[in-house]
C-alpha cells in the first residue's frame, strides 16, 4: 500500500509504502503510529487506513478534526475508499493505493505475478506438508497394528478424519461470512473462532476476527457505558458479555467490568441505607466507583450525615440513662430541629424527647417536694423503662422510690386524713364548681400519696371516681375557654386554659389540648379543634 500525504497546495508532504503484509497501518502525531505526522491538527492517533481483500478502508479514531471522504465527515465505524477518492485530515490530503497496483491504479503483469506467485507456491508447500504428516500418521498406525492388521469398525482413517475436519471449517467458514455480512458480528466471531479450532491455519477467518473485534468493540462500549448511565444493568450486562467473548482483555472492558460492578454494589448500598445500616452502606460507598460519580459522593455526604447523626442520637440516649435527663432533653430537641418532618428517625426522636421529659420531671418533682407528682411520674417510668436499653437509669428511678418510700411511710396516716379532710370540705362546697373540683384535685394528690405507701382496694375506688369527677369538670372548662378564644376573649380562654392545666396530668386528654390553645393564644393564632 502507498500512501500519499499532499497539503492545500498540492504538494507532496510525505509519501511511505507498506508491504502487503501490512494491511492496517496508523495515522497520527503520536511516534508510535506507521505513519507520523508533526502537524498540530493532526491527533495522537488520528485515523487507521487499513487494505482488506483488495478494498480499503479508512476508520476515525475519535481524531479532534475528524475525517472526510471527498469532503464527506466519517461518522460512524469505517468508510470505503477507492484510489479516486481524496481522504483529508486536518489541512492534509491523502492518496491511498492499494497494494500490487500503479501509480495510476492499474495492475501490471509484474504486480500479478508478484502477487499470485507467492499464493501459489504457498499453497503447493501447504499440500507437500500436509501429504507427508497424513503419510507419517498412516505409517505409525501401520506400525503399531502391525502388517495387515484390521482398522477397528466404525473408525475413521487420518486421511478422513482431516478431510472431514476441513469440510466442517469451510462450511462454518460460509456461515460466518453470511453472519458478518447481515451484520450479526456477535454470532460471526462465534463461527470465525470454530473455524480457527478446526484450521489454525485459516488466515482469512483470523483477519475477519481482528476485524469483527475492532469494529465491534467500540460500539458495544458505548452502548454499554450508556446501559449504565440509565441505570439499565440488565442491557449492560447483556452487552459486557458480548463483550467479553469478543476482547475480555480489552482495558475498555475491564473497565466497563468494573463500572458494572460498582453499579451493582451501588444498588446494595441504596437498600442497606434504606434499612437504617448506614455504616455497611458507608462502607460500599468509599470503595466503589460508577459512571455517575458525583451520585456516589452525594449519596457518601448523605449517609455520613446520618451516621453523625446516629452518633448524636446515642450519646443523647447515653446522657439519658445517666440520668442527665436535662442534657438528653436538649439533645433531642436539637436533633428533632434538625431533622426532616418525613424523617424515620423523627418519631424515635419525640418518644427519646417525652422520655427525658418525664425523667426531669421526676427530678423536679424530688427535688421540689411534689410527692404526688414524683410518684405519678416514678410509678410510670418503673413501668415503662427498657431495663436492656436503660440499665443505669432503672436502677436510679428504683432506688430513688425505695428512698421516697421510706421516707413517707411515717406520714401515711397524716395523707390519708388529709385526703379525708378535702373529701368533707367537698360536701360543704354547696355547688361552687371551682372550689369543689380543687377539693377534689386535693383529695385526689393524697390519697395517690398514702395508696403507694399502703395499697388498698377501697382508697384505689375513690381514686377512680374523684379521677372521672375531674375528668368531666376539666372537659367542661376546657370547651368554655375554646368558646371564649374564638369570641375574642382570649383573657378568659387562658384562665380556663391554665386552670385545665392545674386540675389534670400532663398525660390527660384535656391537658395536652389546653397546652397546645395557650401556645395559640401567645403566639397569637387562631385557636383549632
Amino acid at each position: 500500500m502507498n500512501i500519499r500525504v499532499l497539503d492545500q497546495k498540492n504538494n507532496v508532504v510525505t509519501e511511505k509504502s507498506f508491504p502487503p503484509g501490512r494491511n492496517r497501518i496508523s495515522v497520527g502525531r503520536n511516534p508510535d503510529n506507521d505513519l507520523v505526522l508533526q502537524v498540530p491538527e493532526i491527533s495522537g492517533r488520528h485515523m487507521t487506513i487499513e487494505e482488506r481483500y483488495g478494498r480499503v478502508y479508512v476508520r476515525d479514531c475519535d481524531s479532534i478534526n475528524g475525517v472526510f471522504i471527498n469532503r464527506r465527515k466519517i461518522r460512524r465505524g469505517k468508510s470505503s475508499v477507492s484510489d479516486q477518492d481524496v481522504v483529508e485530515a486536518g489541512n492534509l490530503q491523502f492518496r491511498i493505493t492499494r497494494s500490487g497496483l500503479s501509480a495510476t491504479g492499474e495492475s501490471g503483469p509484474a504486480a500479478q505475478t508478484a502477487r499470485s506467485g507467492p499464493t501459489r507456491l504457498t499453497q503447493i508447500l501447504v499440500v507437500v506438508v500436509s501429504l507427508l504428516v497424513i503419510a507419517a500418521i498412516v505409517k505409525k498406525a501401520t506400525s503399531r497394528g502391525g502388517r495387515g492388521a484390521p482398522q477397528a469398525a466404525g473408525g475413521a482413517s487420518p486421511t478422513n478424519l482431516y478431510a472431514q475436519q476441513q469440510a466442517e471449517a469451510r462450511k462454518l467458514y460460509q456461515q460466518a461470512q453470511e453472519s458478518y455480512f447481515r451484520n450479526n458480528l456477535v454470532e460471526a466471531a462465534s463461527l470465525f473462532s470454530k473455524v480457527l479450532e478446526l484450521d489454525p491455519a485459516n488466515q482469512h477467518a483470523q483477519d475477519f476476527l481482528e476485524e469483527i473485534r475492532f469494529e465491534t468493540v467500540g460500539g458495544l462500549v458505548a452502548l454499554a457505558f450508556r446501559n449504565l448511565q440509565q441505570s439499565d444493568i440488565t442491557a449492560a450486562n447483556r452487552n459486557i458479555a458480548k463483550l467479553q467473548s469478543l476482547d475480555p482483555k480489552n482495558e475498555k472492558v475491564v473497565e466497563l467490568v468494573r463500572l458494572r460492578d460498582g453499579e451493582q454494589q451501588f444498588e446494595q448500598a441504596k437498600t442497606l441505607y434504606g434499612e437504617g445500616k448506614f455504616a455497611d452502606a458507608h462502607a460500599i460507598l468509599q470503595r466503589i466507583q460508577i459512571v455517575n460519580d458525583a451520585q456516589r459522593i452525594r449519596w457518601l455526604r448523605e449517609v455520613d450525615g446520618r451516621l453523625n447523626f446516629q452518633k448524636q442520637f446515642r450519646e443523647a440516649d447515653s446522657n439519658l440513662d445517666k440520668g442527665d435527663a436535662g442534657t438528653a432533653l436538649a439533645e433531642f430537641d436539637r436533633l428533632a430541629g434538625t431533622s426532616d418532618p418525613a424523617d424515620p428517625w423523627r418519631g424515635e426522636i419525640q418518644q427519646k424527647s417525652a422520655l427525658a421529659e418525664r425523667v426531669r420531671k421526676f427530678e423536679n418533682a424530688l427535688t421540689g417536694n411534689d410527692y404526688f407528682e414524683a410518684i405519678r411520674q416514678g410509678q410510670w417510668l418503673d413501668s415503662n423503662l427498657n431495663r436492656e436499653n436503660y440499665p443505669i437509669l432503672t436502677r436510679s428511678v428504683g432506688k430513688r422510690m425505695s428512698a421516697l418510700s421510706a421516707q413517707l411511710a411515717p406520714r401515711r396516716a397524716e395523707f390519708e386524713e388529709a385526703a379525708k379532710k378535702a373529701m368533707d370540705q367537698v360536701e360543704a362546697a354547696d355547688g361552687d364548681e371551682v372550689k369543689a373540683a380543687a377539693l377534689q384535685h386535693e383529695a385526689l394528690r393524697n390519697l395517690v400519696i398514702a395508696n403507694y405507701l399502703d395499697p388498698s382496694p377501697q382508697r384505689a375506688s375513690t381514686m377512680r371516681d374523684l379521677t372521672t369527677k375531674l375528668t368531666q369538670y376539666v372537659r367542661k372548662v376546657y370547651q368554655q375557654g375554646y368558646i371564649l378564644a374564638g369570641l375574642g376573649d382570649y383573657a378568659g380562654a387562658r384562665s380556663n386554659y391554665e386552670r385545665v392545666l392545674q386540675l389534670s396530668s400532663d398525660d390527660n386528654e384535656y391537658h395536652l389540648k389546653a397546652a397546645e390553645q395557650l401556645k395559640r393564644i401567645r403566639t397569637p393564632q387562631a385557636p383549632a379543634e
